[in-house]
C-alpha cells in the first residue's frame, strides 16, 4: 500500500487551549484590567454595587468575544459584513399575507 506524504498539521501560535494562545489570554486580561480600573473609579465615586459589577462585566465580556476562536476563522469584522448583508438580502416569504384564514 502507498503511503502518501501528509504533513502532520502544524499550528500557527503556541495554544494554551485549543484556540486560545497568548494574544487571546492577552486580550482577556487587557479587558479584566480595564473592568477593574472602572470598578475601582466607580468604587471611589461609591456608586451603587450593581452598577459597578456591570462597568466590571462588560469590557471582560466584549474581550472575551473578541478573543473568542470564530468556527470558521472568519474575523469578526467579515462576521459582521456578513450579518449586514443578510440582513438586507431579499427573503422569500412562503406566507400569503393577503390570504383569508378564513374559509369562504
Amino acid at each position: 500500500m502507498a503511503r502518501y506524504l501528509i504533513p502532520k498539521p502544524i499550528q500557527r501560535q503556541y495554544e494554551l487551549f485549543p484556540g486560545w494562545g497568548f494574544p487571546q489570554i492577552g486580550l482577556v486580561v487587557a479587558g479584566l484590567l480595564v473592568g477593574g480600573m472602572l470598578f475601582l473609579v466607580l468604587t471611589l465615586f461609591h456608586v451603587r454595587v450593581p452598577i459597578r459589577l456591570i462597568a466590571f462585566v462588560l469590557p471582560l465580556g466584549i474581550a472575551g468575544f473578541l478573543a473568542f476562536p470564530p468556527p470558521n476563522d472568519q474575523p469578526l469584522y467579515q462576521r459582521l459584513q456578513a450579518g449586514v448583508g443578510f440582513s438586507k438580502s431579499t427573503r422569500k416569504w412562503l406566507y400569503d399575507w393577503n390570504a383569508s384564514d378564513w374559509p369562504e
